[in-house]
């Protein structure tokens, strides 16, 4: 059974850190409160990114005026199936970085506060069939501050 732990509050300034695990909807829907509890910012650094589910939640973001990134791996999210092509199609900003063996990162950072990582792939596999792990930090700035380097670093150096 996977307990996820929901903040008292998305905006408050208190520090909490919550967790969910595939298979099962604990890892997802982490990633998703994290999605919808954005005001201004959400850069997203992926591996592999096939989810109908958190790239609607991120087409839902933008279109309450949320600025969106996302920035994943040249090899594995090209295809016209990806969700990056998708977003990328409804007018989000994508870059695809091919400098690596593969762009391993699995993180998102929002509003600059709040940081999500974990293994979990943004797939509908790491959901239904693969065992994974989410972790959003909220409220913390200062690993928002080093997640939000990296992207700005991968951001940079992609296409």
């Amino acid at each position: 059974m996977t307990i996820l732990l929901v903040p008292l509050t998305t905006s408050g300034t208190e520090l909490r850190i919550t967790s969910g695990f595939s298979p099962g909807k604990g890892a997802i829907n982490n990633i998703l409160t994290a999605i919808d509890s954005a005001h201004e910012t959400i850069d997203v650094a992926a591996y592999s990114f096939t989810s109908k589910e958190i790239a609607l939640a991120l087409e839902r973001a933008r279109e309450r005026g949320v600025r969106v990134r996302v920035m994943a791996d040249a090899k594995d999210n090209g295809g016209r199936y990806s969700a990056v092509t998708w977003l990328q199609h409804k007018g989000i900003p994508v870059k695809l970085n091919g400098q690596y063996a593969i762009q391993h990162n699995k993180f998102m950072v929002v509003d600059s506060i709040t940081t999500q990582t974990g293994s979990f792939n943004y797939t509908s596999s790491a959901v239904k069939r693969n065992a994974e792990n989410t972790i959003v930090i909220w409220n913390e700035p200062s690993t928002a501050r080093a997640y939000q380097r990296e992207f700005e670093r991968l951001w940079e150096e992609s296409n």
